[in-house]
């Protein structure tokens, strides 16, 4: 492999936080959303469908 110019290290390295950053933006997004759906959960007679809510 050839050496890499300072420029081109530079926006290797500049891609490269880019991705990192998009991909740990999304999983704490999707770790958050998990987060908050697990609170707010329906008690488990609503899932099963034998609460007077749910008919």
């Amino acid at each position: 492999m050839n050496r890499l110019t300072s420029t081109e290290r530079t926006a290797l390295i500049l891609l490269l936080s880019l991705v990192a950053v998009i991909a740990l933006g999304r999983w704490w997004q999707v770790r958050q959303s998990g987060l908050a759906n697990r609170e707010s959960l329906p008690p488990a007679s609503d899932i099963t469908g034998t609460s007077p809510s749910t008919q």
